[in-house]
């Protein structure tokens, strides 16, 4: 199974605090408690957080201000911060809260099961959010190991996208078409300056590996449908 999610919660009131923590502990959360911005941060600093609970009002400075900080540094960007605040909390505050960068907004009183239904939301934030980091690193690698394999072996290989221009193309490809790389990437081969013989063969040939594939000839959809992984010619 994946990590328990670890929660810092920031807020004046150390009784609440730490009634807060009693409760997403109970719920399988990993939690540390900070009374202060700066006891904030050192635990920031300490480790980063999934989630962060945070007060806006705090003895030695705005919530508000730590939000803009988190979100506006790579490494912190990506804590799911919900801010919380006092009971004359106003609805331009809580907007104003939302704009530096609070991806959710708590006003007090608020009950167990609410604190708890707003953590776990954002726990399925999150995990669908590293899941699709996951899906992104194996994308990259996946095409990093296309790239490597189209460059070393002779044969033509291409991509196209959904309007017939090249997305990519191998050294061989550019030798056969002698036309430099960076003029090929977004063209077709009607934008080209080809031979016309060798774009009637590179046009037959791609209609052969539609054919191949099942479809007729090549049009915006079926040519989305077929690229969707490199043509070999």
């Amino acid at each position: 199974g994946r990590d328990r999610m670890q929660i810092l919660i920031v807020d004046d009131d150390a009784r609440m605090a730490h009634f807060y923590s009693h409760i997403l502990a109970r719920d399988g959360f990993s939690v540390r408690v900070a009374i202060s911005l700066q006891e904030a941060r050192s635990a920031l600093n300490d480790s980063i957080p999934d989630i962060l609970v945070l007060d806006r009002m705090l003895p030695d400075g705005d919530g508000n201000d730590l939000c803009r900080e988190l979100k506006a540094t790579p490494a912190t960007a990506s804590i799911f911060i919900i801010l919380i605040s006092g009971l004359k909390t106003t609805e331009s505050e809580q907007i104003i809260g939302l704009d530096v960068g609070a991806d959710d907004y708590l006003p007090k009183p608020f009950s167990n099961e609410m604190l708890l239904a707003r953590v776990r939301a954002a726990t399925r934030i999150k995990r669908m959010q590293e899941d699709m980091l996951a899906a992104n690193a194996a994308l990259r690698r996946s095409e990093d190991a296309f790239r490597a394999l189209a460059e070393h072996i002779p044969d033509v290989v291409t991509r196209y996208d959904n309007t017939l221009r090249y997305l990519y193309v191998n050294s061989q490809t550019i030798k056969l078409m002698d036309v430099a790389p960076e003029r090929v990437i977004g063209r077709s081969n009607q934008e080209l300056p080809l031979d016309q013989h060798l774009r009637d063969l590179w046009d037959a040939a791609v209609i052969e590996v539609f054919a191949k594939k099942g479809l007729s000839q090549p049009s915006r959809r079926s040519w989305a449908t077929a690229t969707s992984y490199p043509v070999w010619l």
